[in-house]
């Protein structure tokens, strides 16, 4: 792992090696109370960090099972109470909602159960759920808790506002751009939380998966917000040129060279590019994103 310190009392953990695609970036504050932010690094390195500060509160961002299931660590090597963001404990407390509001009927039942058993996935039963308007205070830091969905229903960014930092969760700010392939994803809703991060007055930005942005974090969110735009247009030149779903999937939303992916990934990345079709394909036969954001459109594209 690669930890940065953000203060003296918090620091910014990286998972690294082969686990840092299956792991996501945690934030860990050793002042009282302890806690820690989606502190799912390889098992290793949760369990050892659980053991050493002894957190009393442990949080995730989302219920996404890379966010999430270090929930397991935390009830087995601390006695800190876990939270997760209200409106996705069902998802994490009960395999049958978790199904609905990810693969909903895409794909066979076999292959998710594979998925749910290479995930790690397991009901949790005891937790606590945090609002909007939760705050966090451990030592002299404050936190700010900020809802912004789409990624999905209830995640959760996190604002300390003395320290000018944002752990902005999994928002997909690298070259790949946001994810959106679960049933419970919402573009506009992504779009509208994006706009209201790059509000915030922010100097050192923390990811889930792209490290640490410092510098023009402006253009990191601009990049972000681009990509729906220019994955519209992309999907709207290939449907004028006659091409099928399948051959707009097969050639990727979010996953190209799906050729190179053993089963069952290679399966599962599929159905997450044709769910985020159809999450475009709603709107281009509505309202285009270019017409529901016509200003930030033209901004982002010229």
């Amino acid at each position: 792992m690669k930890q940065t310190p953000i203060s003296n009392t918090i620091s910014f953990i990286e998972p690294t090696g082969i686990m840092s695609s299956l792991s996501c970036a945690a934030l860990v504050f050793s002042s009282s109370p302890g806690i820690v932010i989606d502190l799912n690094l390889s098992d290793t390195d949760t369990e050892a960090i659980l053991k050493d500060i002894q957190p009393e509160r442990a949080y995730t961002t989302h219920y996404h099972l890379d966010h999430s299931r270090f929930w397991q660590a935390v009830q087995k090597q601390s006695s800190a109470e876990f939270f997760i963001p209200s409106g996705e404990e069902r998802m994490l407390s009960d395999t049958g909602t978790f199904l609905k509001e990810t693969p909903g009927d895409h794909g066979d039942a076999e292959t998710w159960k594979v998925f749910i058993e290479l995930s790690g996935y397991k009901e949790i039963e005891t937790y606590s759920v945090y609002d909007n308007d939760h705050k966090i205070q451990s030592g002299s830091t404050t936190v700010e808790c900020i809802r912004t969905a789409g990624h999905s229903p209830s995640h959760t960014s996190f604002y300390l506002p003395s320290e000018r930092a944002l752990f902005a969760g999994d928002l997909g700010l690298n070259r790949f751009g946001p994810w959106y392939g679960w049933i419970s994803c919402d573009i506009p809703s992504y779009i509208e939380s994006l706009l209201m991060l790059r509000s915030l007055k922010v100097e050192t930005l923390l990811t889930s998966h792209e490290g640490i942005i410092r510098g023009d974090i402006a253009s990191a969110w601009d990049d972000c917000l681009r990509q729906f735009f220019t994955r519209e247009q992309l999907i709207r030149k290939a449907l004028d040129s006659g091409k099928t779903h399948e051959e707009i999937v097969a050639k990727g939303i979010y996953f190209t060279n799906k050729d190179r992916v053993k089963e069952p990934m290679k399966t599962i990345i599929t159905i997450w590019d044709q769910i985020m079709l159809e999450h475009h394909l709603a709107f281009l036969e509505s309202d285009p994103l270019q017409k529901l954001y016509p200003r930030l459109a033209e901004k982002l594209l010229k």
